[in-house]
């Protein structure tokens, strides 16, 4: 999505853990680009989601927000759903949750999720860890977890 205003931010700080910051100017020809997906309804924008939270399974775009939020109402522990590459699919759904839990009950969960869930948002995997790596945010640092899974 791309916006344009007078009152959009000049710059960006971009944190870099061992060389301090920078600053960069996130306006390119006028318009402000984001990783958002979104669309104008009448004088309202409604945002559906980041780019890169989209993954194409058997030609099918497929949100993990909307996979995450599906799959909260059967899990208790903090987790998050990830794609890995598949040759058949394209990409293949994967959950990721931190531990310790009853494996029975976790077990037990996922399949109760499974049963609901559309052909193209099921899990094909999913994994116990200990703890999930966060961000200074609080957000799960998604790349670091896929490399500590062997992805």
């Amino acid at each position: 999505m791309a916006i344009r205003s007078s009152s959009l931010a000049n710059f960006v700080v971009q944190i870099h853990p061992e060389k301090g910051f920078s600053l960069e100017t996130p306006i390119r020809e006028g318009w402000f680009l984001t990783e958002d997906l979104g669309e104008v309804i009448g004088d309202n924008v409604v945002i559906h989601g980041r780019l890169h939270e989209r993954v194409k399974i058997l030609g099918e775009l497929v949100s993990l927000v909307r996979v995450e939020d599906e799959l909260k109402t059967f899990l208790t522990n903090k987790f998050c759903v990830l794609s890995i590459p598949d040759e058949r699919k394209g990409q293949a759904l994967i959950a990721v949750i931190k531990g310790p839990t009853s494996y029975a009950s976790l077990k037990k969960n996922i399949e109760a999720y499974q049963k609901q869930a559309l052909a193209l948002t099921r899990l094909d995997h999913w994994y116990v860890v200990d703890d999930l790596p966060l961000s200074a945010l609080g957000k799960v640092k998604k790349a670091q977890l896929l490399s500590y899974l062997g992805f």
